[in-house]
């Protein structure tokens, strides 16, 4: 197993401690935080953000068909994509994994969000497993944009330096 995979796998084994650390440790009420966030145990029966709570299964089953996809198209690209892909495996097997032998997904941090009227939800209730997600979407996107633009790899934090060549 490479670097990409040892990530993957401490990422997907890290969201499932934290998720059953959460279900035990949560069971008796939560827990505030700051600025309106909280631990709190939440069973998610559809997909992120507690949305369309009959179609987790199907939305969950399509996300990992997409990425198999996605790792086709990125698999010998830079570092950045194998990460993101790592993170984007990690993320979606932990969900999908609980879907399966759960019936839904272990949330429990709760993110306040603004009361604004095209904002309908007080806020999301989110894992490690979402983190991984965006995490790893934001890496492929960086690989995209960087490719997009002809640049053809994301450049290396020395040429991102005052006064350097690149």
């Amino acid at each position: 197993m490479g670097g990409y995979g040892v990530l993957g796998l401490a990422a997907l084994l890290l969201d499932l401690a934290a998720k059953k650390a959460a279900r035990h440790g949560l069971a008796s009420g939560p827990i505030p935080l700051v600025l309106g966030f909280r631990l709190e145990l939440h069973a998610n029966p559809g997909v992120a953000f507690g949305l369309s709570r009959t179609l987790g299964w199907v939305i969950g089953l399509l996300g990992l068909v997409l990425l198999a996809g996605l790792t086709l198209f990125y698999r010998n690209k830079t570092r950045h994509a194998r990460h993101g892909l790592a993170l984007l495996w990690a993320g979606g097997l932990s969900n999908a994994l609980e879907r399966l032998l759960l019936g839904g997904v272990t949330d429990f941090l709760f993110i306040p969000l603004p009361r604004l009227p095209f904002v309908p939800l007080p806020g999301l209730y989110v894992n490690l497993a979402d983190l991984w997600l965006v995490l790893g979407a934001a890496l492929l996107l960086l690989e995209l944009s960087f490719h997009a633009k002809g640049g053809g790899r994301v450049p290396s934090a020395d040429t991102l330096r005052p006064g350097s060549p690149g």
